[in-house]
Order: C-alpha cells, then structure tokens, then sequence
C-alpha cells in the first residue's frame, strides 16, 4: 500500500501547483555521499531537477530568516545540506548545484582538509572490510562478543558508542597492524574527505558550515574537548577557505546540553539529524530530511519526513 501512495504522489507532483503540494514548512535535506555505491550522481540529478522545478533553494544560515519571516518565497523553501565534507561533495554534487543554480550548504571537518583523509567510522569500516576471516571473527567477538556473524556497518554501529579513549585505542591498533590498507577504488570514491583546494573552489552557490575538527562523537568527549571541536572549527575553517562559517552541524546528531550552549554561544543556527521540519523554537537543534536513493522514495520523504 505505500509503494502504491508513494506512487500517486510522485505522479500528482506533474499537475499540481508546488505551494499546493508542498505548502510554506521550511524542509532541510540532509545528504552525506554521491557515488555509485548509494545515491548515484544520475539519481542526484534528478532529484535536483525536481527541487529546482518545485522549491526555492537557501543557505542554512537564512534559514532564521525564513521561519520568521523576513524572507518571504515565491516557491515552497528547501535548504540543501551535505555532512562530512566528502569529496565526491566538490567532484559531483556541486558542479551540479552550480549547473542547476542550487544553493546548498556543506558541512566540513577543519582537521581532515588534505585529501588524504577519511572520517574515522569509514576508515574503520573499510579496515573492517578489508580483513581477512580469521581475524574479522575474533575482531567481531571483541567488539560484540554475543552477536552471531555482525556485519561491519554493525560493529561500527557498536563502536560509536564506546567513549572517545577506548575507540582512539581500539583504532589506533588497527593502524598499527596494518599501516597500508589497500582500500578500493570504490570506497575512496565513497569517502575520502575533500581537501582545502576543493574547499576553496566550491562555486559560490556553496555555503560552508562547521562539522567539528575531528568528527568525534561529540557526547563520548569531555566537556572542554567537545567545546574545543565545536569552537576552534569554526575558526580554524574560516582561517583555511577565507569563507564565513556561521552554522554548525552536529556528527552523528549526538549532543549534551552543555554542548548545545556551546553551539549557541558560536553560530548562528545548527542542525541535528532528528526528522521533521524546520522550527524558529529550535534554532540550534533544526530537524532534517534525509535524503533518499530513489526519486519516489526522496519525494514521499518531502511530504512526510518522518514515515
């Protein structure tokens, strides 16, 4: 019965007006990679035709503007996010952006601007991929000792949620075993990070925002170290891309109270990864859509972002 709902309005978005359709709520997308392993570059396009015929595009930091008021749309607003800084954002996503005349906001980590990085959960991953049976069974037991056969997205899963020391050790030996890992093309592709250059000559159409320093799971840190990642980002990234950087976007949507002051205390607006639409009462803690692999799926989303 979904799929059938899904495709009525998919279909009803041919014929009816878009304010219709999708009223004046303020929806922000959130994507994260473009490559041919999720969300192919054909698929993003379409879906970017389809937000250029139906909405009006905005930085994150108009979004205050927006829900109060000031700005005032000719088409229902959309804010286009992108997390992680991946380079496939610089290679693939915004030469389409800027194509299309898209306004979007990417969400970078200041310390792994050199082309040669990855966010530590995909490394991890990909080591995790990368290791033989023997020794991904006792790794698997280690990191899930009852589990039955888990799949590495599972350990990960696991290991996010350990403090920051016990990951940093747990990584740490991973590289130490094996220094060199032969990734794939394809997960080089998926998630090697951009690096200042790229940065630096995103079109104009491009906003940037902080994404921390590290990417740490910011709730697993000590209070002055989770401030320093929120903080000295921001900074550190104006410094590197001579840009602005007034929002902020929290890793993995993981905060403390004290954090969010934080945040409060150094940008403008922030977005979490709780779904819904944008309120002016949580300015600093704004729901998202995410995105999705397919046309039907990415617009039914619109409509409903949390089904």
């Amino acid at each position: 019965m979904k799929k059938i709902i899904k495709q009525a309005i998919l279909l009803g978005t041919h014929f009816t007006p878009p304010k219709a359709l999708f009223g004046n709520k303020t929806r922000i997308i959130m994507y994260h990679g473009i490559d041919d392993t999720g969300l192919t570059a054909s698929h993003f396009r379409q879906q970017m035709a389809f937000v250029k015929k139906h909405f009006s595009t905005y930085w994150a930091s108009e979004v205050k503007a927006l829900l109060s008021g000031e700005i005032v749309p000719d088409k229902p607003p959309i804010i286009l996010t992108f997390d992680d800084g991946l380079r496939n954002n610089a290679t693939v996503a915004a030469p389409i952006l800027d194509e299309l005349g898209l306004k979007a906001t990417f969400y970078l980590v200041s310390d792994l601007l050199n082309g040669k990085s990855m966010l530590w959960n995909h490394e991890l991953r990909g080591r995790l991929m990368l290791m033989d049976t023997d020794r991904y069974a006792v790794v698997s037991q280690e990191v899930l000792p009852h589990a039955v056969s888990p799949s590495e997205r599972q350990l990960v899963e696991e290991i996010k949620t350990w403090d920051h020391t016990k990951r940093t050790e747990f990584l740490t030996r991973l590289r130490e075993e094996e220094p060199n890992p032969a990734f794939t093309e394809d997960m080089l592709k998926a998630w090697l990070i951009m690096d200042t250059e790229d940065a630096k000559n995103l079109p104009t159409c491009i906003e940037i925002g902080s994404h921390t320093k590290t990417h740490p799971i910011l709730d697993t840190l000590e209070l002055r170290e989770a401030e320093d990642e929120i903080a000295s980002s921001r900074y550190l990234l104006e410094e590197q891309i001579n840009k602005p950087v007034p929002t902020f976007c929290y890793p993995n949507g993981n905060y403390t109270r004290e954090m969010l002051s934080s945040v409060q205390a150094h940008y403008d607006m922030a977005v979490s990864v709780n779904e819904g639409f944008g309120s002016l009462a949580e300015l600093h803690e704004l729901k998202r859509i995410p995105a999705a692999n397919n046309m039907r799926d990415f617009v039914f989303r619109l409509l409903r972002p949390a089904a």
